[in-house]
């Protein structure tokens, strides 16, 4: 089940943050960790599961596991170090509380072929709405859109992000070692802004991997997906 994470703007307002999944029947959720990062408290952030014909109840979030590392943000060589690189950081594990899934995704724990085409399911706002106002815990989140597309890996080795703006340009051997994550992938297109959070299928429908952000060649090389064996051993002891 996919879901879209909210977070309170103000006083009856919402925004939407980004998407998450449900991966099994207790609502255990799997989202992006920059998604959180600016209230790990969980008081402020909500789940709902958007309809384009009624209103959406909002669920609350119990947060389990969270990590995020933002690479532009580093200041120093030792800065990559100290997060244990190649590990790659930008998970949340949670759950949504009181929400009884019609259906959940399974996750593959295999990395996908170099010749597997994936595709990827996630709810995108709407440029000219930025607010969702909510009363007696509902909103209404007709406006979202329901987006799937298909995207081939572009590396499957291992996945590149930068603070040099010419890295895009230079072949992958010859990036220093700790801008490579191998717990992450690089697919071919960048998905819709929003779309951080959402699930990558392969053709079975299991999932592969979260996406977290789009490339923007002019920032460098940057990963587009978790993968789901990382992902998998980060919530292994989570019931």
């Amino acid at each position: 089940m996919l879901v879209a994470i909210l977070k309170v703007k103000g006083t009856g307002i919402l925004e939407f943050k980004g998407n998450g999944f449900i991966v099994n029947k207790k609502g255990l959720l799997l989202s992006a960790g920059h998604l959180f990062k600016e209230s790990l408290d969980m008081k402020d952030y909500y789940a709902a599961v958007p309809s384009s014909t009624k209103r959406s109840k909002l669920y609350t979030i119990r947060k389990y596991y969270f990590e995020h590392f933002d690479p532009l943000k580093a200041e120093s060589e030792d800065d990559f170090k100290r997060k244990k690189w190649p590990k790659y950081e930008d998970l949340f594990i949670g759950r949504v509380l009181k929400l009884k899934p019609e259906s959940h995704f399974k996750l593959r724990i295999k990395r996908p072929k170099a010749d597997e085409r994936l595709n990827s399911r996630c709810f995108l706002r709407r440029p000219d709405i930025e607010e969702f106002p909510f009363e007696n815990g509902e909103v209404d989140l007709s406006s979202l859109q329901n987006v799937t597309e298909s995207n081939p890996i572009k590396s499957r080795e291992f996945s590149i992000v930068s603070d040099e703006s010419n890295d895009y340009q230079k072949q992958p051997e010859r990036i220093e070692l700790i801008k490579r994550y191998n717990n992450t992938m690089w697919l071919k297109y960048p998905n819709g802004k929003g779309s951080s959070g959402s699930p990558i299928f392969n053709n079975d429908g299991d999932v592969v991997g979260i996406h977290l952000r789009g490339a923007r060649p002019t920032e460098g090389h940057w990963k587009h997906i978790l993968c789901s064996k990382y992902i998998r051993r980060q919530c292994r002891h989570i019931r």
